[in-house]
């Protein structure tokens, strides 16, 4: 992906701080203190291996490609420093897997979420996050979840979830709760962080034409999480089709912004 030549050190800078932001967030979604529902007590060990007895329908295993895009908040011209491969996955009907590889010059990232599948959507078991930089060994920082204390492991309440699982669980709430989940307005959700839990609004938009990749356009939906402590601002649309697929996942942090634009096959 590189040409041989030295970046110059601005681009370095860049390229680092999309890495930094990226680590923090996902297509996420850094949480500022705040009410504490539980703390883990360490590194996770694993997920809980319990299964819902007949899980709903309306899931499917999908796969999709975003350009990233590194810019300021007022930047008209982001610069593209990335391609990213977000996959959702139905293992057997009651588990899942998500999970979301960002390749880029100076560092390959990935994230990823599992768990279970049942009547309230998706529930996360664990999430965990790895980066690679040249010439130096993977780094994994991982979380596990619970119904309820158990130790090494963050309890996590019915619908709750974490950084990656947001998104495919906002579109599925999207397809089988229109209201409030495809009206435009407000509604609340609960978001893991690595050690607590907590409520945050998020705003929903009309739905209106928004530019992709390749000049494209598609008709969706905007989603919003403006942070108030000085953590990571989520904006994502979801566009008018079947599965309310994600066209952009954007994270602001500070002055920087990491922007995923889809790419239509």
């Amino acid at each position: 992906m590189t040409s041989g030549r030295r970046p110059d050190p601005a681009r370095r800078r860049g390229l680092r701080g999309a890495a930094t932001i990226a680590a923090a967030a996902a297509a996420s979604l850094a949480l500022a203190p705040a009410a504490r529902v539980a703390r883990a007590a360490g590194r996770a060990k694993g997920a809980s291996s319990a299964s819902p007895s007949s899980p709903p329908r309306g899931w499917a295993s999908a796969a999709m490609r975003f350009g990233g895009y590194l810019g300021t908040s007022a930047h008209a011209a982001p610069m593209r420093i990335a391609v990213a491969d977000y996959t959702f996955e139905v293992l057997d009907g009651a588990r899942y897997r998500v999970a979301l590889r960002v390749d880029s010059a100076l560092a390959n990232l990935r994230y990823e979420s599992e768990g279970l599948i049942d009547t309230a959507g998706l529930k996360p078991r664990a999430y965990r996050e790895t980066r690679q930089m040249p010439l130096r060994s993977p780094r994994t920082r991982e979380v596990a979840f619970a119904d309820t204390e158990q130790a090494d492991r963050l309890v996590l309440p019915a619908g709750a979830q974490d950084r990656l699982s947001v998104i495919a669980q906002l579109a599925w709430l999207a397809r089988t709760q229109p209201r409030p989940w495809a009206t435009a307005g407000q509604a609340e959700l609960m978001l893991a962080d690595w050690d607590s839990v907590e409520p945050t609004t998020i705003t929903i938009g009309d739905m209106q034409p928004v530019a992709i990749e390749n000049g494209a356009s598609v008709k969706a939906r905007r989603y919003q999480r403006v942070s108030g402590g000085g953590g990571t601002a989520l904006e994502f649309w979801l566009i008018d089709d079947a599965q309310r697929s994600p066209a952009i996942i954007s994270f602001t942090e500070g002055e920087k912004r990491l922007r995923f634009v889809r790419i239509l096959a």
